[in-house]
């Protein structure tokens, strides 16, 4: 499997503005899950956008997959999300060891940024 070896890959921004929340259960926000798409082809995956998630939740549901991002809409909301995945190629972007160089809508796999 093409991964990148970090499976939770929410940017320490995102993680700031969860901790900096009053109340943990109504800071909602957006995850991007990487999984398997068989129907694809061998070794091949798909990105999974859900909104309306809090971080544990996310993280929950992160649990058997490839990996994932928990993005906050108070940095970027869901339809923003997928607006931005709608009108550019995130496979255009490189991800570095830090996972930095893959824009907010979207995540690292491959090497690159999603690379569907």
């Amino acid at each position: 499997m093409c991964m990148d070896g970090v499976s939770n890959q929410t940017d320490p921004e995102s993680l700031e503005v969860y901790a900096k929340a009053a109340n943990k259960l109504i800071s909602k926000g957006t995850g991007l899950f990487v999984v398997p798409a068989p129907e694809k082809g061998i070794m091949e995956h798909r990105v999974v956008v859900v909104g309306d998630l809090d971080y544990k939740d996310c993280v929950k549901r992160g649990v058997d997959v490839i990996a994932f991002r928990w993005v906050p809409d108070e940095l970027m909301t869901f339809d923003e999300i997928k607006a931005f995945r709608d009108t550019n190629s995130c496979g255009d972007y490189l991800c570095q060891r830090d996972l930095s160089g893959c824009p907010r809508g979207c995540i690292c796999a491959c090497r690159f940024c999603d690379c569907e």
